[in-house]
């Protein structure tokens, strides 16, 4: 069985794709991956253990289908794959995909985030066969992962569960036993990529959020993702890490209200200081690391 992996180069998607070709054998082997023009692969491990890299604009994908690239092979792995897959390649080939939710809960963009941000504390891996609709498409594979720690934390338990479980989704196409499940349509909730701008915590959140949920938008938008941030009297806070704290002090705590009132210099110096921020509920998180700029980079 002849396998393909698609990716636009995120970190627990090189994770997969490396633990991949370290098993390719004799029962399926991955031959072939495909990252595009904007991503980061790492080429010469993957390369060592014998699988082709190449890289193209995922604007190509049509032609490079229609091109006979993917003729002779069996499934196509979408990981970490940002655009939508055109219904040349889903129609006819075995197109698969890793969504980071428990389908059909959290169907659309910026699945991770959105459960973070809504409070949830375990997620599952799940790998679907791709359609014209949204993450609609059977299951082959799901699986729990929890969604506590820091976002590196979230991201290298998903790299972790989606290499073992595409190995045993794997193993079962070749042996004949893959039994996918419809998704339950009565379950599903779909939501959108998140914009840039969704990253700014506004006075009326700041008013009426509790400690656990201002942890909780600062940790789902760390690094790679568009950071959170708050507007300044003259510039903005961009907030990179932050940590919950269980026992502080009344003096040098900053109502979390006040934060947008704050000049850069004010804001610069409170963090150098060790800033605990007192949030509505009376819980206090701990900024620490943040970046003051004039503006949002572009």
């Amino acid at each position: 069985m002849k396998v393909a992996f698609l990716s636009d180069g995120r970190d627990w998607s090189y994770r997969i794709a490396e633990g991949l070709a370290a098993c390719s054998g004799k029962r399926w082997k991955l031959a072939l991956i495909v990252t595009t023009s904007d991503g980061n692969f790492p080429k010469g491990p993957l390369e060592k253990l014998g699988t082709e890299i190449r890289t193209v604009d995922h604007k190509e994908l049509v032609d490079i289908y229609n091109g006979g690239a993917f003729g002779d092979y069996d499934v196509l792995l979408f990981y970490g794959w940002s655009w939508m897959v055109p219904k040349e390649l889903v129609e006819g080939k075995l197109c698969i995909c890793l969504h980071p939710s428990p389908l059909p809960r959290y169907r659309g963009g910026s699945p991770i985030q959105h459960q973070i941000i809504n409070g949830e504390r375990e997620s599952a891996v799940s790998l679907f066969r791709m359609t014209t609709g949204l993450d609609t498409g059977s299951i082959y594979k799901q699986r729990a992962y929890s969604l506590e720690g820091h976002l590196g934390d979230v991201i290298g338990r998903i790299g972790d569960v989606g290499l073992g479980l595409t190995l045993e989704m794997l193993d079962e196409m070749v042996e004949k036993r893959s039994k996918p499940l419809v998704q339950d349509e009565s379950k599903a909730t779909t939501y959108k990529r998140r914009a840039r701008e969704e990253s700014e915590l506004t006075e009326g959140q700041l008013d009426r959020m509790s400690g656990s949920e201002f942890f909780n938008f600062v940790r789902a938008l760390e690094d790679p993702y568009p950071n959170a941030y708050v507007r300044l009297v003259d510039g903005v806070a961009i907030l990179k890490r932050v940590e919950p704290v269980r026992h502080a002090d009344a003096v040098g705590v900053l109502p979390v209200n006040k934060l947008r009132s704050m000049t850069k210099e004010e804001f610069a110096r409170v963090v150098k200081g060790g800033a605990t921020i007192l949030c509505s509920d009376g819980e206090c998180v701990s900024i620490k690391e943040a970046v003051v700029k004039e503006q949002l980079p572009t």
